[in-house]
Parts: structure tokens; C-alpha cells; sequence
């Protein structure tokens, strides 16, 4: 059950940092901050997948983990 409600906490914020992302995005007016927005949100989001793959398989080690 909370693995199961986690999971769901963990879309539910991945499916949001996208349109936040975007809209802090067009309102930047550097490259380089749109640079960075675009990277922390990506960054979010790829941390986000590993925790509810991890959730998912629950591997007791990396290698493990990562054969699946």
C-alpha cells in the first residue's frame, strides 16, 4: 500500500515539473538560464524514474538492478 501510494506521489510530480519546467523556462531571458532550467528539470525528472524503477524491483545491489 505505501509503496503503491509513493509510486503514484512520484508521477504525479514527475507529470508536474514538466509544465512548470516550461513555463519558468519561456520566462527566462538568458541562454543560459534557459540552459539550466532546462537541465534541472531533466535532472528532476531522470532522478524521479530511477526512484520508482528502484521501487518497482527493489534490488539488493546496483548490478542487480541494473540486469533487469
Amino acid at each position: 500500500m505505501r509503496t503503491t501510494l509513493i509510486k503514484w506521489l512520484i508521477t504525479v510530480v514527475m507529470t508536474l515539473v514538466i509544465p512548470i519546467s516550461a513555463v519558468v523556462y519561456w520566462g527566462a531571458t538568458n541562454l543560459r538560464g534557459k540552459l539550466c532550467i532546462a537541465l534541472t528539470g531533466l535532472l528532476i525528472n531522470v532522478v524521479l524514474a530511477f526512484w520508482y524503477s528502484w521501487l518497482d524491483r527493489r534490488p539488493k545491489n546496483v548490478s542487480d538492478w541494473l540486469r533487469h
